[in-house]
């Protein structure tokens, strides 16, 4: 199953694309560059990737079979961070791309304020860049959003989002979670997001107006095997909850409730 609505801006010609696709490798080749000094001094590295049943993205159901989703996390001094996060999927199913082939490449930098480990809250800043290979039409987009999360039990978190391609396009993330040490190295995480879209994301997305799209749940059990690796599975569920969004699925075939899973595995050094 596809996406309801576009999730790049539209690239009208091929020549227009080409040139595209030039100017965002640059982009991306000078990000890696000025990433290089942050991996050099940063304090934590953590690689993760994840073998799961279906992508979810923002309420839609992208690929309802097979993805690896691999992760790399950059925690350098003075709240600076890197991500690179991608998503390749392992059947023909998403869009006929064919099997084994990335569709999806986020590359995320971020500053969270340097506040002290006794600060009642945690403010981040930070701009992402998505890259769809398989998609010419859909191939770039850049996001800005700003995220505070409460140092507080189930630590609930606000994150207001941008869209730099469409001036009205705004999302706010509202989410709670925690986590529970079981038994040693076994631990349970338990989260819970919901999102409110305002009318250019909607009306571009499914044709409805503004108002709460989505609902997501997650659990994960992660076991230690040793201080730096772990192992872990994970269950999720994803419900539209707009009537207009809902229709709008209904009409493309798709999903409107979701449960998917898969397992994980985390390096960190």
């Amino acid at each position: 199953m596809g996406t309801i609505g576009p999730r790049g801006p539209d690239a009208t010609t091929p020549t227009k694309a080409i040139l595209e696709k030039m100017k965002k490798f640059m982009i991306l080749v000078c990000a890696a560059a000025c990433a290089l000094p942050l991996c050099a001094a940063a304090a934590d590295v953590s690689v993760t990737a994840d073998v799961l049943s279906a992508y979810d993205w923002r309420g839609q159901v992208i690929n309802d079979e097979p993805v690896l989703q691999p992760s790399i996390d950059i925690a350098a001094p003075l709240g600076f961070g890197f991500n690179l996060w991608g998503n390749m999927d392992l059947t023909d199913n998403y869009a006929d791309n064919g099997a084994w082939k990335w569709s999806e490449w986020d590359f995320e930098a971020n500053w969270t304020v340097p506040m002290g480990e006794d600060a009642p809250v945690d403010v981040t800043f930070a701009g992402v860049y998505y890259v769809y290979p398989q998609d010419e039409n859909a191939d770039g987009d850049y996001d800005l959003y700003a995220k505070v999360k409460g140092n507080c039990l189930l630590e609930p978190s606000i994150r207001a989002v941008h869209s730099l391609h469409h001036p009205s396009d705004w999302r706010l993330e509202f989410g709670i979670g925690h986590s529970f040490s079981l038994v040693d190295a076994l631990t349970l995480g338990l989260g819970a997001k919901v999102c409110y879209a305002f009318d250019d994301w909607m009306d571009r997305q499914y044709g409805a107006d503004a108002g709460f799209n989505d609902v997501e749940l997650k659990a994960n059990l992660d076991f230690a095997v040793t201080d730096a690796w772990s192992v872990g599975a994970l269950v999720g569920y994803t419900s539209l909850l707009d009537g207009d969004a809902r229709d709008a699925v209904d009409e493309a075939d798709g999903h409107k409730d979701y449960v998917y899973g898969g397992v994980t595995t985390t390096y960190s050094f």
